[in-house]
């Protein structure tokens, strides 16, 4: 008889931890996914192989991830779009709205001004610029 060796699994790449959404479920993107399937094919049972539907089953839902993944993405693009097209209508507006809170200010300053420009960037998202303050454009509460 065979001697039976013993394989140990190495852990996933730990940057790969899922995250809990707020529906309270773990979201697990299709690069760990496509880990997972691999790990799974690399230590799998010789002798009891993936059944053929389970394993198309498994591609479908990562081809599924991807595309929403890539949905997302676009849809998340086009509401930045929307929103810095309807900012840059307020240039030359008098507007209200409160600043970002800050560690000396917990909960913003109320600004009224004229805007004077808008900028976009990737972490503050669309601000709007009045006077010295820079408002991002969500927490605008009047346009007069």
């Amino acid at each position: 008889m065979a001697a039976i060796t013993q394989a140990s699994v190495e852990p996933i790449d730990s940057t790969l931890s899922s995250t809990t959404g707020t529906s309270g479920t773990s979201d697990l993107s299709s690069t760990a996914f496509m880990q997972l399937l691999v790990a799974q094919l690399q230590y799998q049972d010789p002798l009891q192989e993936m059944d053929e539907n389970s394993f198309m089953q498994e591609l479908a839902t990562l081809t599924s991830m991807q595309q929403q993944e890539q949905i997302n993405t676009n849809l998340s693009a086009m509401v930045s779009q929307s929103s810095l097209s309807q900012a840059t209508n307020l240039i030359g507006a008098t507007v209200t709205g409160t600043t970002t809170a800050t560690s000396s200010d917990s909960s913003g300053t109320s600004v009224t001004g004229t805007v004077s420009s808008v900028t976009y960037s990737s972490t503050d998202g669309v601000t709007v610029q009045v006077g010295d303050s820079s408002i991002p454009f969500a927490n605008i509460t009047q346009v007069q």
